[in-house]
C-alpha cells in the first residue's frame, strides 16, 4: 500500500529523498497560480509522504523521535491513508504483509527507524508481556472489579425460562448481559 503512495520499500525506513512523490493529488492552486501543499484533500484523506516527517519531533540520532500528530488511546501515533487508520510507526518502517513493526524502545509514540524492527505477532506479544504492556492474567468472572453477577447467579440465569428483559431487571443488568450468558458469550468457563 505504501509503495503505491510513493513512500518507501519493504523492510526499511523512508528517508527524506523518498518523500518526494511524482504526482501529487494534494496540491491546491492559490491566488496567482502558486501551489500550496495541504495535508488533507477534499475527502479528508492524509497523504503520508507529503507531511509525515514534519509531524515528528527529532532529538538526536539515537533518541526517540516522537510523533506529534494524532495518537490512539495507547499513545501510538496514527494517521489515515485512504480512509484507513494506520500506525505512524508502520509508515516510518514498512514491512511485508503479515509482519508487525516492533519497538526496541518502550515509547509507543516513537517513529525513529533505529528503534523499529520487523517481527511476527508472536514476537510482538512476547515483547509486550515482557515489558508489562500486556496482561495475560486478566481477572474473570466475579473476580473482575466491574462484575455484577457471580457464578451461582449465572447458573440460575442460564436455566431461567423468563424473558431476558425481566431477568435483567431482577439482577440490575442489561438484557444483553443476560443474552450473553445464555448464548455462552460470557461466563463460558462456568459449568451450567
Amino acid at each position: 500500500m505504501f509503495d503505491q503512495l510513493g513512500i518507501g520499500h519493504e523492510g526499511r525506513s523512508i528517508g527524506q529523498a523518498e518523500i518526494q512523490v511524482k504526482r501529487n493529488p494534494f496540491v491546491r492552486r492559490g491566488k496567482g497560480g502558486q501551489t500550496k501543499n495541504v495535508d488533507k484533500c477534499k475527502t479528508g484523506e492524509y497523504h503520508p509522504a507529503m507531511n509525515f516527517w514534519s509531524k515528528v519531533r527529532r532529538s538526536g540520532k539515537n533518541n526517540c523521535w516522537l510523533w506529534t500528530g494524532a495518537k490512539n488511546k495507547k499513545g501510538y501515533g496514527c494517521l489515515y491513508i485512504r480512509g484507513t487508520q494506520v500506525g505512524a510507526h508502520r509508515v516510518a518502517w514498512t514491512v511485508p504483509k503479515g509482519l508487525y513493526v516492533l519497538h526496541r524502545c518502550d515509547t509507543p509514540g516513537c517513529v525513529n527507524p533505529k528503534h523499529l524492527y520487523a517481527g511476527t505477532q508472536s514476537q510482538n506479544i512476547k515483547d509486550a508481556v515482557r515489558r508489562g504492556r500486556f496482561s495475560v492474567n486478566v481477572p474473570r468472572g466475579d473476580n473482575h472489579n466491574s462484575a455484577k453477577l457471580n457464578e451461582k447467579l449465572v447458573v440460575k440465569i442460564y436455566h431461567d425460562p423468563r424473558p431476558n428483559k425481566v431477568i435483567a431487571a431482577q439482577y440490575g443488568v442489561r438484557p444483553l448481559a443476560i443474552w450473553s450468558v445464555k448464548a455462552r458469550r460470557t461466563w463460558r468457563y462456568v459449568n451450567v
